[in-house]
């Protein structure tokens, strides 16, 4: 973004074209991923690695001897040379390249790893991940999106990146909303500072269902249980606000909630939607709000089935 003078948008594009042909490549013939926080690019080892891919046959010495020209003092030798040349531009043109090595004036960087937790707010690093779901769940398992600055409001709908905070039991996300589509969605949200007031959430429901049969909890505390599946007539949406002392202090929230009587519209006839869908989540605000149906907190919450 800084170097190339991309706006955000502009770089997430072509950080996913570039997600989108690994991806290809994955599917074309067998290949291996180097990560530069694995620390191993560069490196003798890897070269031979590459060499093995590739069905070649390098001795160690050879390998040292690319690795060294590959390495970041390497590389800077390289490009002075093909500016001296005149091959690619100056400091100031950073969007020029050697045609033959794709090497530019600012190929070489100062090697530090996880900038972008200080670049980018916590909107973009999510968005980054929604964006490129598959590739992170299979090359970085463990990757989350990160924790958000309070008061904070979350919007789950398209293109917002807070895909990141469902763990479990959501669809994709959708115009304004994400649906459940299991007994059990999770949403599990970090701080980075102490929650002090009300946590509020915004749920949507859609007919015929007006709202399954459902529990929520959060960080273990259970809600009152609402059953809207059998009452008819019942809201379409809802607004919950949740206060209690125990929440308090609290730098990560763990929301949950427990379905049943989960509609099929395909088994209804209704559409070819085959999702067991329980609720849309619409927004999860962390704030000092008192709006909305106040839940009572409590241990001793029924189940919804």
């Amino acid at each position: 973004m800084e170097f190339l003078d991309l706006d955000f948008q502009d770089a997430l594009s072509w950080v996913s074209k570039s997600v989108a042909a690994i991806d290809a490549c994955d599917l074309l013939s067998p290949s291996h991923v180097f990560r530069y926080e694995d620390g191993d690019i560069g490196t003798c080892g890897a070269i031979l690695r590459v060499a093995a891919l590739l069905g070649y046959e390098v001795s160690e010495t050879q390998a040292e001897k690319i690795a060294e020209q590959l390495s970041a003092s390497g590389v800077r030798r390289m490009i002075g040379e093909l500016q001296q040349r005149g091959v690619i531009g100056g400091d100031g043109e950073p969007a020029t390249f050697d045609p033959l090595t794709h090497w530019h004036p600012g190929h070489v960087g100062d090697g530090e790893v996880g900038k972008h937790a200080r670049r980018l707010s916590p909107a973009q690093q999510c968005a980054v991940l929604e964006a490129n779901v598959g590739f992170m769940q299979a090359r970085y398992p463990n990757a989350a999106c990160p924790p958000v600055r309070l008061p904070a409001t979350i919007a789950f709908g398209r293109s917002t990146g807070a895909s990141g905070y469902c763990r479990t039991g959501f669809s994709y996300p959708e115009d304004g909303a994400t649906w459940t589509d299991d007994d059990l969605a999770i949403v599990d949200l970090p701080f980075q500072n102490p929650l002090q007031d009300t946590l509020n959430l915004t749920l949507w429901f859609t007919p015929p269902a007006r709202g399954p049969s459902f529990r929520l909890s959060v960080n273990g505390i259970a809600c009152a249980f609402r059953d809207y599946a059998r009452h008819p007539g019942g809201p379409t949406s809802l607004d919950i606000s949740i206060s209690d002392p125990r929440l308090k202090g609290a730098t990560r929230l763990e929301v949950k909630l427990e379905f049943c009587d989960l509609v099929n519209l395909q088994e209804l006839g209704l559409s070819n939607d085959a999702r067991r869908l329980g609720i849309m989540l619409s927004k999860l605000t962390v704030s000092g709000g008192d709006e909305g149906t106040v839940m009572p907190l409590g241990n001793d919450a029924p189940s919804p089935c």
